[in-house]
This record gives structure tokens, C-alpha cells and sequence, in this order.
């Protein structure tokens, strides 16, 4: 499923040392620029999470960019996290 206004928090844990990883659209943040702090998120246009193998995410992240010619150019790339916990996905519609 592809997330065009969501924000994901993926938890992971290693040892004693536990991580909170933000992911946002800019939508959702632009929306609800008061609930999270979004410097240091991973911020896209959509993203995607494509795989969860033993403990590991594959997060597929999308940016568009508008140019003159009324075409855009997609930026896509991967974000992976290891050791995870847990997952929380919230949208506006």
C-alpha cells in the first residue's frame, strides 16, 4: 500500500538501545505541522513499505519533483531499518 498523507513510526531495538525512526509525506506534515518534530524525518511525497523479513523493514520512499515542461522527475530509494519492534501508521483523508 502506498502512503501519500501518512506518517509511519517504526520502533527498533538493539541491546539496551531502543530507536524511534519517523517517516512522513509532506502532506501530512504541512496538515499537522504541530504534532511531530519533523527535523531529522524522512520526508517524501509517498512512501512504501515493501518488505519485513526477520526483524528488517524495506521502506520504498518517493519524491516527485515538478519541472517547466509540465513533466516531473520521481526520485525513488530505500530505506532500510533493522532490528525492528514495531510499526504505527497514522492518516488523514
Amino acid at each position: 500500500m502506498i502512503f501519500t498523507n501518512s506518517v509511519a513510526i517504526i520502533r527498533t531495538k538493539k541491546g539496551s538501545v531502543v530507536g524511534a525512526h519517523l517517516i512522513a509525506t509532506h502532506e501530512y506534515a504541512k496538515m499537522n505541522p504541530n504534532e511531530f518534530a519533523y527535523n531529522g524525518a524522512f520526508l517524501a511525497s509517498s512512501f512504501e513499505i515493501m518488505k519485513t523479513i526477520a526483524g528488517d523493514v524495506i521502506v520504498s520512499l518517493k519524491e516527485n519533483f515538478p519541472n517547466i515542461e509540465e513533466n516531473s522527475i520521481e526520485i525513488k530509494h530505500n530505506a532500510i531499518f533493522h532490528n525492528v519492534t514495531s510499526i504505527e501508521i497514522t492518516s488523514e483523508y
